[in-house]
């Protein structure tokens, strides 16, 4: 669970990317969108996360250069 978690607040390596014999050594379970999986099964867990787009947007953060945007929408 550790690495999962790892990886999500990381931009190092993409979650896709993660080697399946290493990415969770325990047993727990991994909530996704309201749905249950085991984490041995990385697998299944890639497919449901890389099956979905997913938009994220920051607001209200310090002002980039001191007088910049202070959010990131619309940037692409």
């Amino acid at each position: 669970m550790d690495r999962l978690m790892e990886t999500y607040f990381s931009l190092e390596v993409g979650f896709a990317d993660i080697d399946n014999s290493t990415a969770i050594e325990s047993s727990e379970f991994v909530y996704l969108l309201g749905n249950c999986f085991c984490s041995k099964n990385i697998d299944e867990i890639k497919k449901f996360t890389t099956s979905r787009i997913w938009f994220t947007y920051r607001k209200n953060f310090p002002a980039i250069g001191g007088t910049g945007p202070t959010t990131d929408q619309g940037w692409g």
